[in-house]
């Protein structure tokens, strides 16, 4: 089902630790290759101003140099990966220039009145980049874990919700053996009516020498946050329209923060950063259902390739977590993207599935969740859930999406329990990224049956998203006062 188009959060902080798996693809950063162990020449790395589009022995070794740290790698494998540098600065290039200016904001970023990194190595980046590599050694370099970090957790405890908020497929690996300095991180609960207890989280930072240890540390943590969670163990969160101040009204409503706040925005709109405030900076995941408004073709074919990596640029800048949708509901037949619609096959979604997915791998805060109507609509061959999957390196997350239209009433069980034997097959994290019902004398009790007690049942779901507006029925959760009390008492 559309909701609205158009521009209609999981994290503990981490040090990251394994070892990447997969990354960009091969080829997208052009230009010629050399292999590299060591430090980078330093002189080299800040000889001049670097952007998108230069070439050179500079781009070389600043590729270099953002390669010995895990949050600022190029590429995870292929060009521009470690050992693998290349002379040509590319969009990869940039979205890793621009986490290593986040990640020394008060020195690059504030003093040109910049909030978000710019991927350009002007003045003040390469001042941070000089000041940082002089203290490095050929020894500390060898012993930095490159590329490396551990998945989201794929079964997170019952009281919370683990991540290094790195990206990689199938699992995460062991990092290369090295002396490890320990840190206590005091992570602040997440404020609202029922929040979780502070936590404390001990990380390890590998370094060699005292000289290194603090432009290591730095570099390779993420802000830290804690998600609270409904005491019944699920994460929870809602679809409640695109105003910046929509949020805090609902969550007054129902009495409860959310972990997660969705939205809608198309392929050719800006990334929402404007919710790092209200969402990021706030211990909550941002779900983002991506729509396009071309074919897959056009995105696999490359056509959509610049203003995709302006998207990640600015979702890797965000530095906050992300589940991105794209193409959600692919399996009905209602939109641009959906079955049938502009000679769309599940082989060419995989495709242009494949295609995003590698794009986003300089973005290590985002995590991709395929997402499904409960229903196929048409229920044929090449229209199910299994040929729309396009494998485990490419998928985080499996989501449904289910409504009870009222008409006819259709209990919580009948919309899920097939979908989600469905989604099982996968192994992976489940959501219910969509769910709400029309409004009724029976809601209440639908309510209390489904999120209360129903979805306890289904062993991978791990949270849900209710979908909040009037629009084809009247979803609101306070369409009346009974279904109101019957939602509150479900996140107590």
């Amino acid at each position: 089902m559309r909701k609205t188009m158009n521009f209609r959060y999981l994290a503990i902080v981490a040090v990251f630790t394994g070892v990447f798996i997969f990354g960009p693809k091969s080829g997208y950063i052009f230009g010629a290759t050399t292999s590299s162990t060591t430090t980078p020449a330093c002189a080299a790395v800040v000889s001049r101003n670097l952007k998108i589009g230069s070439v050179g022995t500079a781009v070389r070794e600043l590729q270099r140099f953002l390669n010995l740290f895990p949050d600022t790698v190029v590429g995870i494998v292929g060009v521009g990966s470690k050992g693998h540098e290349s002379t040509y600065f590319g969009y990869q290039t940039a979205a890793a220039v621009a986490r290593f200016q986040q990640k020394f904001a008060p020195e690059i970023l504030a003093p040109s009145k910049l909030t978000k990194g710019t991927g350009f190595v002007g003045t003040s980046t390469r001042n941070k980049i000089m000041k940082v590599c002089s203290t490095l050694s050929t020894t500390t370099a060898a012993s930095v874990a490159v590329g490396g970090g551990a998945r989201w957790s794929s079964a997170p405890p019952a009281n919370q919700v683990l991540s290094t908020v790195s990206r990689g497929g199938g699992g995460g690996g062991a990092a290369p053996a090295a002396p490890s300095q320990s840190t206590t991180t005091s992570v602040t609960p997440v404020s609202g009516p029922s929040p979780a207890p502070t936590s404390t989280v001990t990380t390890s930072v590998s370094t060699t020498s005292t000289a290194t240890s603090t432009a290591i540390a730095t570099s390779t943590t993420v802000p830290p946050v804690i998600v609270p969670i409904t005491k019944s163990g699920l994460i929870w969160g809602a679809y409640i329209g695109d105003g910046q101040n929509d949020l805090a009204s609902f969550e007054t409503l129902v009495g409860k923060a959310v972990n997660i706040q969705a939205v809608f925005v198309g392929f050719q709109d800006s990334f929402p950063s404007s919710y790092a405030s209200t969402v990021g900076a706030k211990g909550k995941t941002l779900l983002i259902f991506w729509e396009p408004s071309v074919s897959y073709d056009a995105i696999t074919n490359g056509s959509q390739d610049k203003s995709i990596m302006k998207f990640v640029i600015d979702a890797s800048s965000y530095g906050y977590p992300v589940i991105l949708v794209p193409f959600n509901e692919m399996n009905l037949n209602e939109e641009v993207w959906g079955y049938g619609v502009n000679g769309n096959t599940s082989t060419k979604f995989i495709a242009a599935w494949k295609h995003v997915h590698d794009l986003f791998a300089a973005a290590s805060n985002v995590k991709f969740a395929i997402d499904f109507n409960n229903e196929s609509v048409p229920d044929v061959a090449g229209n199910r859930f299994s040929d729309y999957y396009p494998g485990d390196s490419y998928v985080d997350y499996v989501g449904v999406d289910g409504f009870n239209f009222g008409n006819p009433w259709q209990s919580f069980s009948a919309i899920f329990d097939s979908a989600i034997s469905k989604a099982n097959a996968f192994g992976k994290p489940e959501f219910i990224f969509s769910v709400a019902s029309a409004e009724g004398p029976q809601k209440a009790a639908w309510i209390t049956d489904g999120l209360g007690t129903r979805i306890h049942t289904y062993q991978n779901v791990k949270g849900w998203v209710w979908f909040n507006q009037n629009k084809e029925q009247n979803w609101l959760v306070n369409s009346d006062t009974a279904a109101l009390n019957a939602f509150k008492a479900v996140l107590r």
